[in-house]
């Protein structure tokens, strides 16, 4: 379509790379200057070729450093296998322990499959480029590949997996309001339960039926973080200590049927299979005071509301008074007419320890107290202690409040008792 008349027309890409091409001033700069300004990177395209058999290809990355663990541990070091996308982290201190951690981990697995890694991906940290590494495996024979820098796409499987065990770390942190100390613990539960759940990449089964050829079991399961009673073994208790432990759920042992659960106060890891498991209960430590009472304050499972302060109380008590005010007030209170409620019953006064024991002691020689008797507590216990004296037969019975009551060291010494 042609322009209006009196208009000038604007030029397009194409007019302006056929004047590129057609300029005589030297059209290579424009063309360099054009793409330097211009230059995109490359879509990626989705990976068309998996791996058809276990450790044919081995993705592996470390992520960190984070909040030092417990036990010093600042990194997670991955290794999944390409097949199976079976799953192994370890936690490391430092990322120079790579190599021993690969070492440790490819005789396991070569075991357990049969098979042998032949393919090692990884991006160009340093842990994985340096010499005694790149040394190793050409020892052994295995090619490696090293991404692109700045290209963590090229490693996506293991780059998804960091995202997505780090995301339900935090969440399980939060929902067992522990700290970041207990990073560590979280990761190996993590890896553990993702092995065990149906993924879209492994059609038709799990990571673990993939790699172990059966079907994993979820009976077994707790919630991490929760309460737990530890079994202590008879030979690491007396008669009358507690047989359990209390402590926190914090892992699963995979070769063995066992749980693991961290002491936070003796600082221990248990690892036993005698454990009761209170999953819909958190570990709370007491007070450092209250640490040498600890196993009284966890029998109850009650939840101690926070005592009011001085300032709350004189607050909820101006709130509930009543407002004060002639008979015309509108929010004067109004008293019922009548009640019909029944009356409340009596309350039964309960006997004290010292009536009950000289009632017990003195048989028909006791006399109770008359009722709406106000003598004090060194009154009735000399006149028991009076009659205890004047029957043989009960010489050899008086009670220890008797006793005290006649003793030189009382508070309440009585000369006379009869006065």
């Amino acid at each position: 379509m042609a322009p209006p008349p009196g208009t000038r027309r604007s030029k397009g890409l194409g007019d302006l790379a056929d004047d590129h091409r057609c300029s005589e001033d030297d059209p290579e700069v424009r063309l360099r200057e054009y793409i330097k300004c211009k230059v995109a990177r490359k879509p990626f395209t989705p990976m068309t070729s998996r791996a058809t058999e276990p450790l044919q290809l081995v993705h592996s990355d470390i992520c960190g450093p984070l909040e030092t663990a417990m036990g010093g541990g600042r990194y997670m070091l991955l290794f999944i296998d390409d097949a199976t996308r079976h799953t192994d982290e370890y936690i490391l201190k430092y990322k120079s322990e790579a190599l021993g951690k690969f070492k440790e981990w490819k005789a396991l697995k070569e075991k357990e499959s049969g098979k042998q890694v032949k393919q090692f991906r990884t991006d160009g940290g340093g842990e994985y480029t340096s010499k005694k590494f790149a040394e190793y495996l050409k020892s052994e024979g295995i090619l490696k590949e090293t991404t692109t820098p700045y290209t963590p796409q090229s490693n996506g499987v293991v780059e998804r997996a960091n995202r997505t065990i780090m995301e339900r770390v935090r969440c399980m942190l939060d929902d067992a309001g522990l700290s970041k100390k207990y990073w560590a613990f979280a990761v190996s539960v993590v890896a553990y339960l993702k092995n065990c759940t149906p993924m879209r990449s492994v059609v038709g089964k799990t990571p673990y039926e993939a790699w172990h050829w059966r079907k994993p079991s979820w009976k077994h399961l707790r919630v991490f973080g929760c309460l737990a009673f530890v079994h202590v073994p008879n030979e690491k208790r007396k008669k009358l200590d507690y047989r359990a432990t209390l402590g926190i759920f914090v892992g699963y042992s995979i070769s063995t049927k066992q749980y693991f659960i961290y002491d936070p106060l003796a600082k221990t890891l248990h690892r036993s299979r005698d454990v009761v498991f209170r999953e819909r209960k958190r570990y709370t430590a007491p007070n450092a005071a209250d640490e040498a009472i600890l196993n009284e304050h966890f029998y109850s499972d009650g939840i101690m509301e926070p005592t009011p302060t001085k300032k709350q109380s004189e607050t909820s008590q101006s709130i509930e008074k009543p407002p004060t005010g002639d008979g015309n007030s509108e929010h004067q209170m109004e008293e019922p007419l009548y009640d019909d409620s029944p009356p409340d019953p009596p309350k039964t006064k309960k006997k004290s320890r010292e009536l009950a024991g000289l009632e017990m002691s003195l048989g028909d020689a006791w006399k109770p107290p008359a009722e709406g008797s106000r003598r004090n507590r060194a009154g009735k216990l000399s006149e028991s202690a009076q009659l205890a004296r004047e029957i043989e037969e009960f010489e050899d019975m008086i009670p220890i409040y008797a006793a005290a009551a006649i003793s030189d060291d009382h508070e309440d010494v009585i000369d006379n008792p009869k006065s």
